[in-house]
């Protein structure tokens, strides 16, 4: 009598490292003011200037306007391209461990992102408001507030249309 001999394929992980590979590959992540919210008029009715306009102006300036610059995607990129760096490299490490997939890994990048912009705002990013402005704020502030007004932070609509978005090939 014959022996019959056959061979098994066990699959321990390859075909999901595969598949994330593929889905990681052109992948990636925007953060900012973008979409619906950064199109959103920024003051009233009669202002034309969009959310997004406003961003423009603080990130790169209005000499003309007497704005300075007050980066907060730049500056913040620069601050923490580092960290950034090591968190994409722990999750790709995580993905390949079958922890998370590629979708989620850039989910948890957007996210980070996006909050340390949010913080650099809060933080107050210099120069200080001038005089003027700091006391239209101040004025706006409530009675017995302790809170210190913040420069780029008015109502906050800016840094509530911080968002980010993943771009998945």
């Amino acid at each position: 009598m014959a022996r019959r001999e056959y061979t098994r394929d066990i699959d321990r992980g390859q075909s999901f490292i595969v598949r994330e590979a593929k889905n990681i590959k052109g992948s990636y992540v925007k953060v900012g003011l973008q979409g619906e919210t950064g199109q959103k008029p920024h003051g009233d009715k009669f202002d034309k200037a969009t959310v997004v306009d406003i961003g423009v102006i603080h990130e790169f300036g209005a000499p003309k306007a007497s704005i300075p610059e007050r980066s907060f995607i730049r500056s913040t990129h620069d601050g923490k391209n580092r960290e950034w760096s090591v968190l994409t490299k722990a999750l790709l490490g995580r993905i390949l461990l079958q922890r998370i997939t590629a979708d989620k890994a850039l989910g948890i990048i957007g996210l980070r992102l996006q909050n340390d912009i949010k913080d650099k705002i809060r933080s107050g990013v210099p120069p200080p408001n001038e005089p003027a402005t700091l006391r239209r704020k101040l004025a706006k502030t409530a009675k017995g507030s302790t809170k210190k007004p913040v420069t780029l932070i008015d109502k906050g609509q800016m840094l509530n249309s911080i968002t980010f978005a993943k771009f998945m090939s």
